[in-house]
């Protein structure tokens, strides 16, 4: 069962199946944070950290940057709003999200970088074994099931157009790409990298190369940004971050 969205979930319908014994299957709805260039896929639990404080669930070994400490959730503002916590060394707000009108969400954390959340689907783990997979199915913000199955336009439940995916055309060894969420520049073409820089949502971007990272199913592209060259992720195998021209 997919969640009707995580508004729903902070009014109090928050909906994530138990795990009652060894033998039983659990699945949760994923939600991906997106800050440092990376993404994190996360889930709401409901088991308490602190008074008022949940547990995040996250699903990767260890998320990048600001978010390898979430380790807790509340809801504020009427639901409206998500406060993050880490509770490695007390209890400490690391970050804040805001509901946005198409049921994503936006904020940031501490050190002031930008953070978006979208959902990503669900996820079905056995009681031993390691976390499988997102499991997509059903809809996501009116999208249909065979669109849950594709390669989304990130922060969309819409498929990518296929002129959008792999490397933008090369003219004279340059191409361009128009961004459609704030991007990290890296030094090199992995989510671990130091940043060189970021670029904002909506711009257009000249490219010089294009090559799959170390991480095979991503797409990275050599940008140049504040007077410095480097690399930004353009795909992956869930996501387009940018397409394949401006305007």
């Amino acid at each position: 069962m997919i969640l009707k969205g995580l508004s729903a979930v902070l009014a109090g319908a928050f909906l994530l199946f138990s795990l009652p014994g060894p033998a039983r299957a659990q699945t949760v709805d994923v939600w991906g944070l997106q800050a440092y260039g990376d993404v994190c896929r996360i889930s709401f639990d409901r088991s308490p950290v602190a008074a008022g404080i949940f547990a995040v669930v996250q699903h990767d070994m260890g998320c990048l940057g600001g978010l390898d400490n979430i380790s807790g959730w509340s809801a504020n503002n009427g639901g409206q709003s998500i406060l993050l916590y880490t509770t490695a060394f007390g209890t400490t707000v690391v970050g804040r999200l805001d509901r946005e009108a198409n049921g994503n969400y936006t904020g940031i954390v501490d050190d002031g970088t930008p953070v978006s959340m979208v959902f990503m689907g669900q996820l079905t783990m056995n009681a031993a074994p390691t976390p499988q997979p997102p499991v997509f199915g059903g809809t996501l913000g009116g999208g249909s099931t065979e669109a849950r199955a594709c390669r989304r336009y990130y922060g969309t439940a819409t498929c990518a157009d296929p002129y959008d995916i792999g490397k933008p055309p090369m003219q004279n060894f340059r191409g361009s790409l128009e961004t459609l969420t704030r991007m990290n520049v890296r030094f090199m073409r992995t989510v671990d990298s130091s940043i060189v820089g970021t670029i904002d949502a909506g711009m257009c971007v000249e490219v010089r190369d294009c090559m799959t990272g170390f991480n095979r199913d991503q797409l990275w592209c050599e940008v140049r940004v504040n007077d410095r060259t480097g690399w930004m992720l353009k795909e992956d195998a869930d996501f387009v971050y940018s397409r394949n021209s401006c305007g």
